[in-house]
């Protein structure tokens, strides 16, 4: 007779990135001999046994060593007898795995939501693709306590791939119902050279800057920027065009600074303190833009020099 299934499996991370630690309750059979880990990238494909050893009887843990910093796992656990016979299994846990990725990774909307409980950094040499209709959850806090110790955060050195249609648009969120402003640390880009970098209809909200563009370059366009402390900063960047972001209950909107031939178009800022602060700019274009119901100021600029073209925008306050 095979044993009963272990239940209550539960996933966390380590202090380690890069590591899942699995438990469950233990199996009250009397002729037990032990626990099998089974993994899958997808909760309905096919799962593969994580590791040959058994786990003992009285260990309901295991550690697996082997995950991939970015990818998200499905666990489940089944329980041995002394004659061999192997049960099923009741329950699975997920977990998204947080760290450094430095391979190419893909977010599909058939895994979501993605809960992300500490800092992810896209290396040099990682590319993240992100499908259509994919829901990133951010945790309330750090699990690595790295950075920003209290605050999770996205970085990206290496590149980000989201171009969502409009129906379907990728979403980085606070996991908690309600949260204010700045309950994580927003998506930064830093100095990234290629073009490949895309994040077009997507929705960014509760972080403490939603989107930090610095010495990077991308397409970024057609982005809902909800409930931050800032919307969007760019910085030290060169021959950047920035497209169509609607900032909504942010208290600035944009702020732009030693950027060279800037382009901020097809914008939207409703209800800011401040729409847009622009400071030593050599070259800006900010054309088409909304500015509604500001409390302070639509548009302040201090600039180094160079062309400096503000054409066909509204202000209504």
């Amino acid at each position: 007779t095979p044993p009963s299934a272990p239940t209550g499996v539960s996933a966390a991370l380590t202090s380690t990135p890069g590591q899942v630690t699995v438990f469950w309750a233990a199996v009250s059979d009397p002729d037990l001999k032990g626990y099998k880990v089974y993994r899958s990238e997808l909760a309905n494909a096919t799962f593969s046994q994580v590791s040959n050893t058994l786990i003992p009887k009285g260990q309901e843990r295991f550690t697996d060593f082997t995950a991939v910093p970015g990818k998200k796992y499905h666990y489940r656990v089944t329980a041995i007898d002394q004659a061999g016979n192997e049960g099923g299994y009741n329950n699975v846990a997920s977990m998204l795995v947080p760290g450094n990725v430095s391979t190419e990774v893909r977010w599909i909307r058939a895994n979501s939501p993605y809960i992300l409980a500490g800092d992810l950094n896209v290396t040099e040499t990682g590319i993240l693709r992100i499908d259509s209709g994919v829901e990133v959850l951010i945790a309330e806090s750090d699990s690595f306590r790295l950075g920003d110790t209290n605050r999770v955060e996205i970085t990206v050195s290496g590149a980000i791939v989201a171009s969502a249609t409009a129906d379907f648009p990728v979403i980085f969120a606070s996991q908690k119902p309600n949260p204010e402003k700045g309950a994580w640390g927003g998506i930064r880009f830093e100095g990234v050279e290629s073009t490949v970098n895309t994040l077009v209809n997507a929705v960014i909200s509760d972080a403490t800057t939603g989107l930090h563009i610095s010495n990077s370059a991308g397409i970024f366009s057609t982005l809902a920027i909800k409930n931050c402390n800032t919307a969007a900063k760019v910085k030290n960047c060169l021959d950047l065009q920035v497209d169509a972001i609607t900032a909504q209950r942010c208290s600035t909107g944009m702020e732009l600074k030693n950027n060279k031939n800037l382009k901020i178009t097809g914008s939207t800022f409703i209800h800011p303190a401040i729409g847009i602060t622009s400071q030593l700019n050599d070259g800006i274009e900010i054309s088409g833009c909304n500015f509604l119901e500001y409390t302070e100021t639509g548009l302040v600029s201090n600039e180094a020099g160079g062309n400096i073209r503000f054409t066909n925008n509204l202000f209504v306050s």
